[in-house]
């Protein structure tokens, strides 16, 4: 019979962790919200957001659509409702189902063209901007939605965060059945901020 060694021991426990954090993280990223994506997906949309295609997508499935490159055409056909094209069809949709639709301030189109384009023609791509917000579609400078972030607290997360026995977990953090019993069974208890 051969022996295990302290290095087969080894071996099997990083095998052990690394199937384990693949895991976590699959299951984490079932967490991020879902969005369409309009123009460049930077770097963090795709670490904070599940990003689906549009053309493969039911717009009841998806929490938010990022415009983060609004041509004049674009603004135009939004805020005239002749909306031609399929992207601008399913802004249009997803607009009337009530989903929350931002725009980066910094990737709209006519604003490049300010030291160049008549005033009058500026004005009225202004205009057509506002129409945007009154129907409900944000303007951001960045992106940063504080209500999409949620968290999976492990047990060994919120074991480092016990203090004075009590824990405090943000509104969006998500704790297992296995944190909730250690917590009950140790009688600390959770507030949330």
């Amino acid at each position: 019979m051969p022996y295990i060694t302290d290095s087969i021991v080894d071996e099997i426990y990083e095998e052990v962790l690394k199937r384990i954090k693949q895991i976590y993280n699959k299951n984490l990223n079932s967490f991020k919200p879902k969005i369409v994506v309009f123009g460049n997906k930077n770097e963090t949309l795709i670490n904070k957001f599940d990003i689906l295609e549009f053309e493969k997508t039911d717009i009841n499935s998806i929490d938010y659509i990022f415009i983060t490159e609004l041509s004049c055409k674009m603004l135009v056909s939004l805020a005239t409702l002749m909306c031609l094209s399929k992207e601008e069809q399913f802004i249009l949709k997803a607009l009337s189902m009530g989903k929350k639709i931002y725009v980066l301030k910094n990737n709209i189109e006519y604003k490049s063209y300010i030291k160049t384009l008549p005033k009058e023609i500026y004005k009225k791509y202004f205009q057509y901007e506002s129409i945007l917000k009154d129907f409900n579609i944000k303007f951001i400078d960045k992106i940063e939605i504080n209500d999409t972030k949620k968290n999976l607290i492990s047990l060994n997360n919120v074991k480092e965060i016990i203090q004075d026995n009590k824990v405090v977990l943000g509104k969006n953090d998500i704790i297992s059945p296995l944190v909730k019993d250690f917590l009950n069974d140790n009688n600390i208890k959770i507030e949330r901020s």
